[in-house]
């Protein structure tokens, strides 16, 4: 065979490869291209997007604002979404070309009437893409403006142009950061409030109640509780938009309700006003400055308005690992005793273990992290009358430490609340908590917590590179890793 023959039938087999990946009707590697190298979004004030979404954005200032209806009302875009959308169209290319006949663009998706198409204006002029079907390999079909051609290009812009109005929205309720905030009032529409107070120090600052606030007896103040509340703050999200006009009394918002006000450096603030919950579970809130009446997922602002309960502790026994001497599980009158010997964690109970068990200590550290960050759902008051069953309790946890203290975590009665809980008196205060019912349960394993498991076993197969290994290499490995239980 001829260097001719040669050259060509290697040319063959590299467009064939080609053609069998992109699996595309035409390709042209290097010949006809779409690129928006010379697009320039910094430009760009305006953006039209039409086919399965819909939306009216232009630029106010330094912010993107996007249209309701059509000449009506304008407002607060998600400036992140823009700025996706936009990037998306500067970082599009292809150099795969599947066809420039006009009589197939309906095919592949890409006409006025079926694509998902953008218009991007700007004091330079305007850019139209048009978005189609997504190919075999994942891509979409893509072609740009007036030119006939159409592309396979692999982007996000078919997700992005999918969606419509609402989906455009600022829902961020306010510019905030952690570090901005300095207090944290939390009023209730009862009268009743109290204050956080912030600082930066430390890792991630840390959050204490304000000198003035005055605690029932017994309060223990969580700052791991009150710190959720203050970090989900900048991050709260408006779940939808009021914008038809709708009475006070409906909302909430006009009578005595729930305000959040936060404090920031400089002596700015915000003000959020939390009104009625729809049958959606959404509540009413608009904040102050700005006549938009939201509704936020009720779960996310459940926190805002509980009062001193949502910053109650939570934690429900403390103590230090490297000083627990003992651990001890009474379960369905069994017991399970676990002692520190010698620096080595031994079995004391029961005396006889079940057959085939073989007991793990690294499971007696990892059982002790378990308990020590076991939290309560709810506050039920300080003294355990008769329906928390904790007169006679059915599971008892103890923790020995070193020094001879004993600290017990005692389990009750079930009770049905939002989903199976369970009664718990705390050694920290004597008080009483529910805990989910699992937090028990699971001390009825008894001795099974401490067992060793052995890994499961290895699939060869699966190991990248062993079936490509000579078949007595391969065997030779088997032995070994059996061997070592791998």
């Amino acid at each position: 065979m001829n260097r001719s023959a040669v050259l060509a039938l290697g040319g063959l087999v590299v467009l064939g490869g080609v053609f069998f990946a992109t699996r595309q009707e035409r390709v042209s590697v290097g010949v006809q291209s779409l690129t928006m190298s010379q697009f320039e979004r910094q430009g760009i004030n305006q953006i039209d997007i039409t086919g399965k979404g819909s939306a009216k954005l232009s630029q106010n200032g330094d912010q993107w604002q996007v249209e309701l209806a059509t000449g009506q009302k304008k407002v607060t875009a998600d400036a992140a979404k823009v700025n996706e959308l936009l990037k998306a169209v500067e970082d599009l290319r292809s150099a795969f070309m599947i066809t420039d006949r006009v009589e197939k663009h309906a095919d592949y998706e890409v006409t006025e009437e079926k694509a998902s198409a953008v218009t991007l204006k700007g004091d330079d002029g305007s850019v139209t893409l048009f978005v189609g079907k997504r190919t075999a390999k994942g891509a979409n079909y893509v072609r740009l403006g007036d030119d006939d051609r159409v592309f396979s290009a692999k982007t996000p812009l078919a997700s992005l142009l999918g969606k419509q109005t609402a989906d455009w929205r600022g829902r961020s309720l306010w510019s905030l950061s952690r570090k901005e905030m300095t207090r944290v009032h939390l009023k209730q529409a009862d009268g009743n409030a109290f204050a956080l107070v912030l600082s930066v120090e430390g890792p991630s600052g840390t959050v204490a109640l304000a000198e003035d606030v005055k605690t029932p007896q017994g309060f223990r103040f969580g700052e791991v509780e009150a710190k959720r509340i203050v970090d989900a703050l900048p991050r709260l999200m408006a779940a939808d938009f009021v914008d038809e006009a709708t009475a006070g009394d409906i909302t909430g918002l006009e009578g005595p309700h729930n305000q959040v006000v936060i404090e920031k450096q400089q002596g700015q603030s915000f003000t959020l006003h939390l009104g009625k919950t729809n049958d959606k579970k959404q509540v009413f809130a608009r904040v102050d400055g700005q006549e938009q009446i939201l509704l936020i997922h009720e779960g996310n602002v459940r926190n805002l308005v509980r009062g001193l309960e949502a910053v109650r502790a939570m934690d429900l026994i403390a103590f230090e690992e490297d000083k627990v001497a003992a651990l001890e599980i009474l379960a369905n009158k069994k017991l399970t005793k676990l002692v520190l010997q010698d620096g080595q964690w031994a079995v004391k109970a029961p005396q006889k273990l079940p057959d085939g068990f073989e007991f793990d200590p690294a499971t007696v550290g990892r059982q002790l992290r378990s308990l020590k960050n076991t939290r309560a759902e709810a506050y039920q008051g300080r003294q355990a009358t008769a329906e928390t069953g904790l007169a006679r309790p059915s599971t008892k946890v103890t923790v020995t430490t070193v020094n001879g203290e004993s600290l017990a975590l005692v389990f009750g009665a079930e009770v049905e609340d939002a989903g199976a809980k369970a009664y718990v008196k705390s050694p920290i205060d004597g008080a009483v908590y529910l805990v989910r019912a699992f937090q028990k349960n699971r001390f009825d394993k008894g001795i099974e917590l401490f067992k060793k498991v052995a890994p499961p076993p290895m699939n060869f197969n699966q190991a990248q590179g062993f079936n490509s290994l000579p078949p007595d290499v391969r065997k030779s490995l088997e032995e070994q890793m059996r061997k070592q239980n791998l």
